[in-house]
């Protein structure tokens, strides 16, 4: 009985924070209304935004390595620590993008 306790407590507790939101990204569907994406801890936070046209996204390095955002029509370049990197938005669709130093690292805006 005793080995069971422990694995159930942790998936009731797994279970609460989920349900409470206090998981950073567990439960979010879709993208988040802001114009402001951060890299930290090797992600981008939010993955996924919506803004409006003629919008200006900044993304903040909040990271200790090197990060870049690479999209359609966009490239940051090298974004050090502590760096930021903008980008207007001048037309509707959706701009997918990723970082070219860790590739499995990817966003996307919604330009609506």
């Amino acid at each position: 009985m005793k080995k069971l306790f422990a694995p159930v407590m942790v998936v009731l507790v797994v279970a609460v924070l989920v349900a409470a939101g206090g998981c950073a990204g567990v439960g979010q569907s879709g993208p988040v209304a802001t114009d402001a994406v951060s890299i930290e801890t090797s992600s981008f936070s939010p993955p996924a935004i919506v803004v409006k046209v003629g919008d200006t996204v900044t993304w903040t390095n909040r990271d200790s390595r090197v990060h870049n955002v690479t999209g359609d029509g966009f490239d940051s370049g090298t974004i050090y620590p502590n760096a930021t990197f903008t980008h207007v938005f001048e037309s509707s669709g959706e701009a997918a993008y990723y970082d070219r130093y860790l590739p499995s690292l990817t966003g996307k805006v919604s330009v609506q």
